[in-house]
């Protein structure tokens, strides 16, 4: 049985609106007998999107390969490993507290980050926290492909986006009722360094890195629904800067070490998410090509205003 990554989108983003009290399109559910096939699948996309729609329990926190350092005797070790960030943050929900029912808020905030959650885990992202108004996630195990997950990670962001334009963000259009919903996101790939944080007997496996604080902080330049990349992650998918890519902020610092003065300047990148989206993503494909990227370099397709682009 069949399933275009369109079809699954659409699905999620029903069960989405029905959990929290929204009107729905039945017509876009999925029968249970469809999941259970679907969980059965020798494809990896198919499960994850079958686990995900049936709200199969996971576990969030620390990183699969890594939460051995949080067991007695390791905890003061260390370990390096690749992975992109993925940060997604809310814009002006602390503001919104004053004005809006907690209910309202409450609402708003939990569809955005649940939707957000099903998409990267869809793509087989890893759910590391949900800090405040935001969701970290990673992408990348050891034995996947650097270049492949970070690619995936984009594209996950890219969905998520779309995601949220079409199945959430619109039942808080109307100024006079809700307020516009803001989210942003920031990704960005790297070498980190894993290891314990915590006192006994209490410790969470933690990423340290550039990469990871600066999906943060260069989401926090964006404006509504854009999505930053970092120049490292630009640097290794080698994307196209004329077609895709508009100057964001530049993270610029110095610090003396030890007697010696260091200075980083760093740029990041607007991402014109809607253009990739159409240009390098296939979302009438089956789910089983689900984030598979191919030998060939990014193609160029077509030439597009920043923030002008349709959503596919």
């Amino acid at each position: 049985m069949a399933l275009t990554k369109r079809a699954a989108l659409k699905a999620l983003g029903q069960r989405i609106r029905e959990r929290y009290g929204f009107t729905i399109d039945e017509s876009l559910l999925l029968a249970e007998e469809e999941i259970e096939q679907f969980i059965k699948s020798v494809e990896a996309p198919y499960q994850r999107f079958a686990e995900v729609y049936k709200g199969i329990e996971f576990r969030p926190g620390g990183h699969p390969d890594y939460d051995y350092l949080v067991e007695p005797g390791n905890i003061g070790d260390t370990e390096e490993g690749e992975i992109t960030a993925l940060f997604l943050d809310l814009k002006n929900f602390t503001k919104y507290c004053w004005f809006l029912s907690r209910e309202d808020v409450y609402k708003a905030k939990a569809a955005v980050i649940a939707a957000v959650i099903d998409v990267c885990r869809m793509y087989g992202g890893h759910l590391h926290e949900i800090p405040g108004d935001g969701v970290l996630f990673f992408f990348g195990l050891k034995n996947q492909e650097p270049l492949d997950t970070a690619l995936q990670a984009m594209q996950a962001a890219c969905d998520a986006m779309a995601f949220l334009e079409e199945d959430i963000i619109p039942e808080y259009n109307d100024e006079d009722v809700y307020p516009d919903i803001y989210p942003k996101m920031g990704i960005d790939y790297g070498s980190v360094l894993w290891g314990a944080y915590g006192c006994d007997p209490h410790y969470e496996v933690k990423a340290t890195a550039f990469n990871v604080d600066i999906a943060s902080k260069m989401m926090h330049h964006c404006k509504s629904r854009q999505i930053a990349i970092g120049d490292d992650l630009k640097k290794f998918v080698d994307i196209d800067e004329e077609t895709y890519l508009a100057r964001g902020w530049k993270y610029e610092r110095s610090l003396t070490v030890r007697g010696e003065k260091k200075s980083v300047s760093y740029q990041t990148w607007i991402l014109d998410w809607g253009t990739f989206r159409r240009d390098e993503m296939e979302v009438d494909s089956d789910l089983s090509k689900l984030g598979i990227i191919g030998s060939a370099p990014i193609v160029i397709t077509s030439k597009s205003k920043l923030g002008d682009a349709p959503l596919a």
